[in-house]
Formats: C-alpha cells, sequence, structure tokens
C-alpha cells in the first residue's frame, strides 16, 4: 500500500502487479484513476483573501507562494494546512471534506471564514 501523505492526513492507495490504481471507494473524487495506470488527486476549491493584510505575498505549505493582492483560489485535500504571511505571520486551517474551512476560534480577530470556502485574513 502506497499512501499520500498531507499535513494531518494520510491517503492510501496500491498499485496492482500489472501497474493499476486501486483505492477505497470513499476516496473517490478525491482521488480519480482506480483501474488506470494514472493516479489524480483533486482538491476542493478554497478561496483565500488576504488582500486586506498589506502583505506581498503568502505562502501554503506543500503547495505554494502566492502574490496577496487579490483573492486566491486554491485546490486544497481535507486536511490541515498552514498559512505563512511574507512577515512570518502563519495560520493554521483546516478544509473539511466539503471545501469549507476551520481553523482555531482563537483566531476570530484574525480570520473569518469558518464554515466556507473562503478564508479571510484580516
Amino acid at each position: 500500500m502506497q499512501q499520500v501523505v498531507t499535513r494531518q492526513a494520510t491517503y492510501g492507495f496500491a498499485v496492482t502487479n500489472d501497474g493499476h490504481i486501486t483505492y477505497d471507494s470513499s476516496l473517490e473524487g478525491h482521488f480519480t484513476g482506480a483501474g488506470t495506470t494514472t493516479l489524480a488527486m483533486h482538491g476542493l476549491p478554497v478561496t483565500i483573501d488576504a488582500t486586506r493584510t498589506g502583505q506581498a505575498d503568502l505562502s501554503v505549505a506543500g503547495v505554494g507562494t502566492f502574490l496577496a493582492n487579490r483573492p486566491l483560489t486554491l485546490r486544497l485535500l481535507p486536511c490541515s494546512n498552514n498559512l505563512r504571511l511574507h512577515d512570518n505571520q502563519q495560520y493554521w486551517f483546516q478544509v473539511d471534506g466539503s471545501g469549507h474551512v476551520d481553523y482555531d476560534p482563537g483566531l476570530d480577530a484574525v480570520l473569518s471564514g469558518r464554515g466556507t470556502s473562503t478564508l479571510t485574513i484580516r
């Protein structure tokens, strides 16, 4: 069994002796390619809006660094994610199986969008 490991989540799949992909049917949609020789992972669309922070850029661990001057839509797998602003402020947030974000209630003064697909950093 092979694994795709993301922060706080592990997704298992297997490659048969003839090179075909298998995985649990509950992962269908997050993965595609069962029965083929190509595995594709599909995240859920999550918009991150850091335009009010005044920061030049932001990074999402394992995904990339992006300009912060406009809202950004990324496709993220359901798991915990770390967002870092240019000045090194960091925030952890989770994406659930519906593409909705959640975060520690202690961050309510800085983040908004809990229960939606848009995370806004103030």
